[in-house]
C-alpha cells in the first residue's frame, strides 16, 4: 500500500509522467520500442520498495527456469495458459479421485515444445479400471479445458505408470 501511495506522490509531483519520464516514453520502454536508458531505470527503481524489487527479481528467475520466461525477458504466454490448462486438469482428476497424480511429459518437459506440439498428460488413478469411470474423467477434462484442446491424454492405473516411467526420460509430476 505505501509503494502504491508513493507512486502517485510521485506521479503528481513530476506531473508529466512517472518520475519525470512522459507516459509515451513509458509506453515505449515497456513495449520494447526504445532501449532502456541508464537515467531511466533509477528513477522507475526508486517506485519500488527492495521487497517488491527482490520479489520481481524472484518471480522472473521461476519464469525463466520453468522456460516461460526467454532471458530477454519475454514471456511466452500461450505456454502460461498450457500449464494453467494442465493444473485445471490435475484439478478436475482430484476431484474424482482424490489419490489420481498427474503427469506431463515428452517435448513439453524436454524442452522441444513448439506452438503446434500436443501436451501428453499422464493421469494414474484408479479410475482407469473401468471404461465408464475412464469416459466419465475423459468427459470432466474435456468440459473444463474445451473439447478443442492440445492435450494427448493417457489415463492409466499406477502398474503402467511403471511402464511409463520404463520408456519416457522426462516425466514431470504435476504437483
Amino acid at each position: 500500500m505505501r509503494s502504491e501511495i508513493h507512486r502517485r506522490e510521485v506521479w503528481q509531483k513530476e506531473g508529466n509522467g512517472w518520475a519525470g519520464i512522459s507516459r509515451v516514453t513509458l509506453w515505449r520502454l515497456l513495449e520494447r520500442r526504445s532501449p532502456v536508458k541508464p537515467e531511466y531505470v533509477e528513477p522507475l527503481l526508486k517506485l519500488l520498495t527492495s521487497e517488491e524489487f527482490e520479489n520481481l527479481v524472484s518471480a522472473a528467475n521461476k519464469l525463466k527456469a520453468l522456460d516461460i520466461m526467454r532471458n530477454d525477458c519475454i514471456i511466452d504466454y500461450g505456454l502460461v495458459l498450457e500449464i494453467i490448462s494442465v493444473a485445471r486438469i490435475r484439478d478436475v482428476c482430484r476431484k474424482l479421485d482424490a489419490d489420481c497424480r498427474v503427469f506431463v511429459f515428452s517435448s513439453f518437459v524436454k524442452g522441444g515444445f513448439r506452438s503446434d506440439s500436443d501436451i501428453d498428460v499422464l493421469i494414474v488413478t484408479k479410475l482407469a479400471l473401468n471404461p465408464l469411470s475412464r469416459g466419465a474423467l475423459f468427459k470432466a477434462i474435456a468440459s473444463e479445458v474445451g473439447h478443442d484442446n492440445p492435450f494427448e491424454l493417457h489415463i492409466v492405473t499406477e502398474e503402467y505408470l511403471r511402464v511409463y516411467r520404463k520408456l519416457i526420460d522426462a516425466l514431470r509430476e504435476v504437483t
